[in-house]
Parts: C-alpha cells; sequence; structure tokens
C-alpha cells in the first residue's frame, strides 16, 4: 500500500543528505561554547566518522546487552549524546564511552530513542568529548 507519508519523509531525508544537511543534530536550544569556557553542551549529535560499525550497549562494556540496532558510518548513521564517561571498558583506543539517548538509521530512513552507551573510538575517535559534561558515572 501506497504511503506517501513516510515517502514525503524519505525524500526529504535524502534532499537533505544530497545538501550536506546533517539529520542527527543538536537541539536547537544549545548554543556554542564560547571561546574558553568550561560549560559544554547538554547534548550533542554525531554523526559517524570512523570506520568502525558502533553498538549501543545497556552500559559501558562490551560483556552487557545490546540495547539497539548497530550502526554503520558507510550508511551515514548518527546518534544523540549527553555526557561522556572515561569509566568504561578499554576495547582497544581507550576507555571513554559516550551516553546515548537516540540513534539515526539515516539510509534507512529511521531513528529511534534508546538509552545506552557507544565507544566513543567507534564514533568519531573521542572528537566530541570537548563539547560534553563528564556524565560523573
Amino acid at each position: 500500500m501506497f504511503n506517501g507519508r513516510k515517502l514525503t519523509a524519505t525524500l526529504a531525508l535524502l534532499g537533505a543528505m544530497a545538501t550536506g544537511g546533517v539529520v542527527a543534530a543538536a537541539p536547537a536550544g544549545a548554543a556554542p561554547r564560547a571561546a574558553g569556557s568550561q560549560t559544554a553542551l547538554a547534548s550533542v549529535g554525531i554523526r559517524l566518522s570512523t570506520t568502525h560499525g558502533v553498538g549501543v550497549y545497556g552500559y559501558y562494556n562490551v560483556s552487557s546487552a545490546k540495547v539497539a540496532a548497530d550502526l554503520f558510518p558507510s550508511s551515514h548513521d548518527g546518534i544523540d549524546v549527553d555526557c561522556w564517561s572515561d569509566w568504561g571498558q578499554d576495547i582497544g583506543s581507550g576507555s571513554l564511552w559516550y551516553h546515548t539517548y537516540r540513534e539515526y538509521h539515516n539510509d534507512a530512513g529511521w531513528s529511534q530513542s534508546v538509552y545506552g552507551w557507544t565507544y566513543a573510538a567507534y564514533v568519531d575517535y573521542g572528537a566530541a568529548k570537548s563539547r560534553l559534561p563528564f556524565c560523573g558515572y
């Protein structure tokens, strides 16, 4: 059965991607940090920028259960994160993990709310850490 709304949403997503738009982005109310400011944003949208697939885990170690579908940079996937922790498992590139609350499967045209942890080295090599507060756990 033809679903016009779904087609319209898919076309809008593809158009944004073709013009370089980023679907996973920080909330509109979030303001950039001032130069020299120690205050980090409350949340950051990150498009995956490594060569790794990324799992979203219930806790910041890979022995905990995955809580969502894997994400892939080749599919232009992304996540929204709100803080970081370096208390997680080091699986080869440090112990930095992002607390993740939404994932975007951009090429597939869907997203979902999810609460878990993603290994920062596989997401963006830890680049977003400076824009986020420490989780404290």
